[in-house]
């Protein structure tokens, strides 16, 4: 995304970086799950933070996920409106079926990021809240 806005380089998105925006949605989608309160969570992911391996809904994941979703499918309706016989070359190269990008924008919609109320802060995962403080004495 960040390529495409310095540089404009349609081309290049439309030859080469569509497919890859849509597959790696495509694996979001796959390693997700829909949970009983409508939200779109990840689970069983190891963070940038590696000391906190295998977590629940880890933010920095969710919302680089979000945000690939979200422009995953922005690119779809760019490329359905500007460039529908590509988008259809696309699709058939990667298996896509009809519908995807709808999912995609489900899915970013209803991420679940997590957020503490009590505290107004976006804790690193689940669990992080959770776990027992450090005795640095």
């Amino acid at each position: 995304k960040s390529y495409i806005s310095a540089t404009n380089d349609v081309d290049f998105m439309v030859q080469y970086g569509a497919e890859v925006v849509f597959e790696t949605a495509r694996a979001w989608i796959e390693l997700g799950t829909w949970h009983m309160n409508g939200t779109f969570q990840i689970h069983g992911v190891t963070g940038p933070d590696e000391y906190t391996a295998i977590v629940d809904n880890n933010f920095y994941t969710n919302i680089m996920a979000q945000m690939n979703l979200q422009y995953a499918h922005e690119l779809y309706r760019i490329l359905d409106t500007e460039h529908a016989e590509e988008l259809q070359r696309i699709k058939t190269t990667i298996g896509m079926q009809d519908g995807e990008e709808a999912e995609w924008e489900r899915a970013f919609q209803k991420m679940y990021l997590p957020h503490d109320k009590a505290s107004n802060i976006h804790p690193q995962d689940d669990s992080f809240l959770k776990k027992k403080a450090w005795d640095f004495e």
